[in-house]
């Protein structure tokens, strides 16, 4: 009796054994198509998104002063439309645009946005013209993507590398006029795939082979490594629209100068007189603008807009920036201890 149950245990245990090894090889034979099929997106990404992909270079007095990257997204008749960097094409007296193959044209700049690098560039139409499909849907946490463009100058052009994204919503703090105050809080695609200097205004891309940002930043040290920042679709939707159709990106303008009162020195602090207060200080009021008509005073202090707080100038401009033309924001301020609603509406920048 206990012989029969020693050989039916190990019969189970036998039959258990061989069901994992089974399993495990079926696993293993059957991941083999997954991994087939993921090579086959990516090869149809790169040859669907890679002929979109072009050189820019930058020449000032006579001479190349950069390079970079640009995107092919609209072809008419007789004009190719290409968008990059600002900071690619800024300060140049030529710039040049290289195609696959070598091809090289001059390229008319028909539009910039400082606050969110980007610039348009206009090329003569060539037949094998390619605009990139742009993506409808947002990029999401944990998609693989596609970054083409050109590192370390044209001499790797069309380097393609591969990764994932990394947060599809990250907010970077914009130091614009270097004075230590943050201006703008950019939103931008984190990624892993390489991004080196000469990629930026390069693409982007799914597996679709669709453009889902403009590689722009990148963030380089010693301890730090596969950290790459692409400016969304959607924005880069935004702002080509509004360049094409006014040669600038209008926002609404209040008209003041602000400062944090939480980065100001001690010193700064008691000579203005905002020694334990929160929130933004007014510096200066434009003559003449909505913050003037307002009843914005210097020595203000703005406290709320629309009933949030407000202690970051960067955290303020974004979400002014996020109100229309014309619309009229409720802005909370102190004043000489007292506090106001004042009813500002916003005007066009002059």
């Amino acid at each position: 009796m206990e012989r029969k149950k020693g050989i039916f245990l190990i019969g189970v245990v036998t039959g258990i054994l061989l069901m994992l090894l089974t399993l495990t090889i079926h696993q293993v034979f059957a991941s083999q198509p997954i991994t087939r099929d993921v090579q086959l997106l990516i090869d149809r990404a790169i040859e669907r998104a890679s002929p979109s992909v072009v050189g820019i270079v930058n020449h000032q007095q006579g001479l190349k002063q950069s390079t970079g990257s640009g995107v092919i997204y609209r072809v008419t008749s007789d004009t190719t439309y290409i968008v990059t960097n600002y900071h690619v094409v800024q300060g140049a007296d030529r710039v040049e645009v290289v195609f696959m193959g070598d091809r090289r044209e001059e390229g008319t700049l028909v539009g910039f946005d400082f606050l969110t690098d980007l610039a348009i560039l206009s090329v003569k139409r060539h037949a094998s013209d390619q605009p990139i499909p742009i993506a409808t849907d947002e990029a999401t946490t944990g998609d693989f993507v596609l970054a083409i463009g050109n590192p370390l100058g044209l001499d790797l052009y069309g380097t393609i590398t591969l990764g994932i994204v990394s947060s599809d919503k990250r907010y970077i703090p914009i130091d614009y006029d270097r004075d230590g105050e943050y201006d703008f809080l950019a939103q931008v695609i984190q990624t892993d795939a390489a991004i080196n200097p000469g990629n930026s205004g390069g693409a982007l891309v799914n597996l679709a082979g669709e453009l889902i940002g403009i590689n722009s930043m990148k963030i380089a040290g010693a301890q730090v490594e596969g950290l790459g920042f692409s400016i969304p679709a959607s924005v880069v939707l935004h702002v080509i629209q509004q360049l094409e159709m006014n040669g600038q990106v209008i926002r609404p303008y209040l008209g003041v100068q602000l400062k944090s009162i939480a980065n100001l020195a001690k010193e700064d602090q008691q000579r203005f007189d905002v020694a334990g207060k929160s929130g933004l200080l007014v510096i200066d009021v434009r003559a003449g603008s909505p913050a003037e008509r307002g009843g914005l005073a210097i020595g203000d202090i703005i406290t709320h807009m629309n009933g949030e707080r407000m202690e970051q100038v960067a955290v303020f401009r974004t979400k002014l920036y996020q109100q229309k033309v014309y619309d009229t924001v409720t802005l909370t301020v102190m004043r000489e201890e007292a506090t106001y609603e004042l009813e500002v509406k916003l005007s066009k920048r002059p």
